[in-house]
């Protein structure tokens, strides 16, 4: 899960991360539905595919119903939204991501959603 969360991480990284994600969904569809998606969307938002991580963490943001989805899961979400031209669905979503800097190893993903949001408005 960590490797996700770098910006910089080796693509054979983010690789063996979403192919990892999927036999977890795979093994135990129902009980980690949620985990196994935002894995996914994250390994693919990371590997440029664009589409179909936003449609993985739209199916996570559902799974995770009725609990609020998890602040690094809105991230992914709006850095996808962002780079696919939605940047107003995108810009709606930040003030629920900084709840993330509670948790020190997540400030660079805020940072990284910020600037990726504020690249795409230009």
């Amino acid at each position: 899960r960590s490797v996700l969360l770098l910006p910089m991480a080796e693509r054979i990284e983010l690789q063996v991360a979403l192919w990892q994600a999927l036999e977890l969904e795979r093994l135990d569809a129902r009980s980690r539905l949620e985990d196994t998606l935002f894995l996914q969307g994250a390994a693919r938002y990371r590997l440029d595919q664009l589409d179909v991580a936003l449609d993985c963490l739209d199916r996570a943001s559902t799974a995770s119903h009725p609990r609020k989805p998890a602040p690094e899961l809105l991230a992914f979400r709006a850095m996808c939204l962002a780079r696919l031209g939605r940047v107003e669905e995108a810009r709606a979503l930040l003030p629920e991501i900084p709840a993330l800097a509670r948790d020190a190893q997540l400030v660079p993903l805020v940072w990284e959603a910020s600037a990726v949001i504020r690249r795409a408005s230009r």
